[in-house]
């Protein structure tokens, strides 16, 4: 996941839990552990609990990316 958006910077969430993970402003981050050909929901959220927008991933064997390019 990538961040290209100044606004987007915070805790990755995925399918509504936390995965511990911090994304910061043209920063990057790995998660492993999903499943192939589910959908993934992914959000952001930042220290003061603001949720970003929610993407929506299928999942393909190998490497997934996403890019977030807003927050709302």
């Amino acid at each position: 996941m990538y961040s290209s958006c100044f606004d987007c910077w915070g805790y990755i969430w995925v399918n509504g839990f936390s995965t511990g993970k911090y994304i910061d402003y043209n920063g990057s981050v790995t998660v492993t552990g999903l499943t192939p050909g589910t959908v993934a929901s992914v959000q952001i959220v930042d220290e003061f609990g603001n949720h970003s927008h929610i993407e929506y991933v299928s999942l393909n064997p190998g490497n997934n990316i996403l890019n977030f390019t807003w927050f709302w």
